[in-house]
């Protein structure tokens, strides 16, 4: 779950603003409040998006078990709902160069890395409409006078909370068995990054997805992502985020049962100890933050670097003085080469770097 994001950039006259995505079409919020949306690269406000509320994932969720329950979707049958799969992913290849251009934009990769990503998505929907088709009923033979068989069926309203770094990409290897199973969903992406899955909504509209059966409700992680983990409409949820909200996450659903698959951060720091030249390990690090860069600002979270003189394991010596070295310098490089991060990200990183050296010394 995310904070809002930073204030302290320029708005042009003609920034566009979104509603919602529920039931097939664009709907506003029930509160007025709104997020600014930036451009990493340049600071400036490209989209205004509405803050959703605890009623608006309700009418969500709502529309979604409506639409699973529905002859249009839910009775669909299996070959003619790959059909449709494989026509979404048809859709989505054909306006890929919008796609590019958007999500660049939106989360500050170089368009060549977003180019390399987002372009295998269509073969996500196609592989899934596939698996569909391929009826895995196998079983293990049963001994004595008893019939055994496996029998699939789609769950029901699954809810997914996206992160900043990769929205398409992570939304979409989730959606495509969500969608290729019968399933129907209600999306809470990144605050940060949200264009790419509003213009999603409407692609599926126009390749002939059934109402209801896709719904975006953007917001923050602590309000309106808290909503919709805890709704009880929902047969699963999936977190791509934190270890910290993911137990958040794990919680509320829990108290539902309803299933979950949660893909949790928690990055490991580069240690260098005391027998080692820190200058060499500061640049090992800068060139693997590089390498990395194309996560947007994960790459920062993958290498921060922490000094320790002695082993930390001894607790019988004094506590191990722990330090970050050239913090702001290796925050410099991946800004500045990679992905542009926005202020509110840095200072996240800051905080949370911070937090691991208490956690070290202690």
């Amino acid at each position: 779950m995310s904070t809002a994001p930073h204030k302290e950039t320029t708005r042009s006259a003609g920034t566009p603003s979104h509603g919602l995505f529920i039931d097939g079409r664009d709907v506003p919020a029930s509160s007025d409040e709104q997020i600014d949306v930036y451009n990493p690269a340049t600071g400036e406000v490209i989209a205004r998006i509405a803050h959703g509320t605890a009623t608006d994932i309700d009418r969500a969720v709502q529309s979604a078990g409506r639409a699973f329950e529905s002859k249009e979707w839910g009775g669909m049958d299996i070959r003619a709902r790959a059909r449709l799969v494989n026509k979404i992913a048809d859709a989505f290849e054909a306006r890929l160069p919008e796609l590019f251009q958007l999500e660049t934009t939106n989360n500050g990769r170089p368009v060549n890395e977003t180019r390399a990503q987002v372009s295998r998505i269509p073969d996500f929907f196609r592989y899934n409409a596939g698996l569909a088709l391929s009826r895995r009923d196998a079983v293990v033979p049963v001994e004595g006078p008893y019939l055994a068989y496996t029998l699939r069926t789609p769950i029901g309203v699954v809810g997914n909370s996206t992160p900043f770094n990769h929205p398409l990409m992570i939304l979409c290897k989730s959606l495509a068995p969500v969608l290729a199973s019968g399933c129907t969903t209600v999306v809470k992406p990144s605050e940060y990054t949200p264009l790419t899955t509003l213009l999603l909504a409407h692609i599926f509209q126009e390749a002939g997805l059934p109402d209801g059966v896709f719904n975006v409700v953007t917001g923050l992680g602590p309000t309106t992502g808290k909503a919709l983990c805890e709704h009880t409409g929902l047969s699963k949820f999936v977190l791509t985020g934190g270890t910290d909200a993911g137990r958040i996450v794990g919680a509320a659903a829990g108290r539902a049962f309803a299933r979950q698959t949660l893909e949790l951060g928690g990055k490991t720091p580069v240690l260098v100890f005391d027998d080692f030249d820190v200058e060499q390990a500061v640049n090992n690090a800068r060139s693997l933050a590089q390498w990395l860069g194309s996560a947007v600002g994960e790459s920062v979270y993958v290498t921060p670097i922490l000094t320790l003189p002695g082993w930390l394991v001894d607790r019988t010596a004094p506590p191990a003085r722990v330090h970050v070295v050239n913090q702001k310098e290796i925050i410099k490089v991946c800004a500045s080469n990679q992905a542009k991060l926005s202020q509110n990200l840095i200072q996240r990183v800051c905080h949370q770097l911070d937090q691991k050296c208490r956690i070290a010394v202690d």
